[in-house]
């Protein structure tokens, strides 16, 4: 159990700013709709199973305490990167026009600069929404205390985003003796309840900080900090794609609820594109019957000549891997050869360019 002034001490030492947002317009609300984009943990997973009530519900129930009348969106599953929210954000987020969004990627992104361009892209299509919404950057640690903490919060001060740093607050209070990590999460980075009030308790003291900000000034977005190469990503689920045969099938799964089927009667699929960067989508799992695909573009092999979908790590999670990136768009036949299993392709995203074909 993670006492209240231990909670409210954390909150206050994971404060970093409000960013420059239109909290004012924000404020004069009564209907917020708030959307959570994030991994398990904003999911709710622990344990194999979702908790019924994680930091973002309750964080609902604290604005709704405070008068609001909050609709909440989650945008949230099991190992997503911001590469599948990007897929996500024209279907699932954006028809929304959320008022407030919260953004935690920090214990499932990687510190290579693809991770990094599909941050910022991720923050920038946010950004260029026709209502932009106040947007949050959230900072959280795993059980072996890594986070993206590095370029996320330097991400935010440029674009002047406001950002919670639950890592740099959670930390002083391990490192003051107030409470271990696992009072906090499991040796997954799960969060406990305990540990989603928390979450939620840092959330709402942004919130209250955000409510004392006044005179909002709009000002154009600068260039990028580093590069958005996924700013203009449009998703084809596998009804949008041509399937060579192979049967569509449906997915247990809270989004990317299809998936073109490669088996042994049905073992080839190709799709010829026109983008400057494609990124091919599709399921992993620890099941035996998941196998693996040859990837060829224009008839040579990908430099991940070989896709493999079972795995360790899988858990019917999606995954993906990139096709290319130039300058300008480029037009190539993507090719997949069933190897062995089957392969479930749950969709493939590029940059939308006049032309493009499919």
């Amino acid at each position: 159990m993670i006492g209240k002034q231990i909670i409210e001490q954390i909150a206050r030492d994971s404060f970093v700013s409000c960013g420059s947002a239109d909290w004012d317009s924000l404020m004069q609300k009564k209907h917020w709709n708030i959307a959570f984009l994030g991994g398990s943990v904003t999911q709710g997973y622990i344990a194999r199973h979702v908790q019924p009530k994680a930091y973002p519900q309750m964080f609902s129930e604290i604005a709704a305490e405070q008068g609001r009348e909050p609709e909440v969106t989650v945008c949230a599953e099991p190992g997503m990167f911001t590469m599948q929210c990007n897929m996500l954000l024209d279907t699932a987020v954006l028809p929304k026009q959320p008022d407030l969004v919260f953004v935690e990627f920090a214990i499932n992104e990687m510190l290579q600069p693809p991770n990094v361009k599909s941050y910022e892209s991720l923050l920038r299509r946010l950004m260029k929404a026709k209502k932009p919404p106040v947007i949050c950057v959230i900072i959280l640690r795993s059980a072996n205390n890594y986070s993206c903490e590095s370029y996320m919060q330097e991400i935010a001060e440029y674009y002047g985003l406001a950002c919670v740093n639950v890592r740099r607050g959670l930390n002083a209070a391990i490192d003051a003796g107030l409470l271990t990590f696992a009072d906090y999460a499991d040796k997954e980075s799960h969060p406990f309840e305990d540990g989603h009030a928390l979450i939620a308790a840092c959330l709402a003291e942004m919130l209250r900080r955000g409510g004392e900000q006044h005179g909002y000034t709009e000002k154009p977005l600068p260039e990028p900090w580093l590069e958005a190469a996924y700013e203009h990503l449009h998703f084809d689920a596998p009804a949008a794609l041509p399937t060579c045969g192979a049967e569509i099938v449906p997915l247990e799964r809270a989004f990317f609820r299809s998936a073109v089927h490669l088996t042994a009667q049905n073992p080839h699929w190709e799709m010829t594109l026109n983008s400057d960067v494609a990124v091919l989508l599709y399921e992993m799992h620890q099941l035996p019957n998941y196998g693996s695909c040859k990837l060829m573009i224009d008839g040579k092999p990908h430099h991940e000549a070989v896709i493999h979908t079972n795995s360790m790590y899988g858990w019917g999670n999606s995954s993906f891997t990139h096709l290319w990136v130039s300058e300008q768009p480029e037009t190539h036949k993507i090719s997949l050869e069933l190897i062995e299993g089957e392969f479930f392709l749950l969709g493939v995203a590029y940059n939308a360019n006049p032309g493009a074909e499919s």
